[in-house]
């Protein structure tokens, strides 16, 4: 497909959006995956970052509860399990989370969410600009 052409996409709700240039989407997949996690890693704090990550991890799952252990989430923060352990805690005292055993609850978004680093917000941005929810869903 060239980068003039459209591309149409068809959400898990069966609805066709054909307002999605592929360009637009390869622009915002190089500049998230390549630029903002290093950035973010030698930025942040864990906790930040932990925070961060378990809202986008919200976001793409489309809900509150997933499952994530505990070690797989120091390997994509790049810390010590301990760490996580430690931050996952913190999280879960401020009524952030609830975790148990591989599942993580998201209880309070609003909450979570100003302990997260400012990367998340640029990065939901980014990404509600690139794909706007559709009408219906709202």
């Amino acid at each position: 497909m060239r980068d003039s052409e459209a591309s149409t996409w068809t959400t898990r709700a069966g609805r066709t959006s054909s307002a999605v240039r592929w360009p637009t989407w390869a622009s915002l997949r190089r500049h998230v995956t390549n630029r903002c996690p290093p950035t973010c890693n030698r930025s942040h704090q864990t906790r930040q970052r932990c925070a961060r990550w378990l809202l986008m991890t919200a976001d793409r799952m489309h809900s509150d509860r997933f499952p994530l252990t505990q070690e797989f989430l120091a390997q994509m923060l790049a810390v010590r399990r301990s760490s996580v352990s430690e931050v996952a805690g913190a999280l879960a005292e401020d009524g952030c989370i609830r975790y148990s055993r591989g599942s993580i609850t998201v209880r309070d978004r609003d909450r979570l969410e100003t302990n997260a680093c400012s990367c998340y917000r640029v990065i939901r941005d980014a990404t509600d600009a690139a794909f706007p929810p559709h009408p219906e869903a709202a």
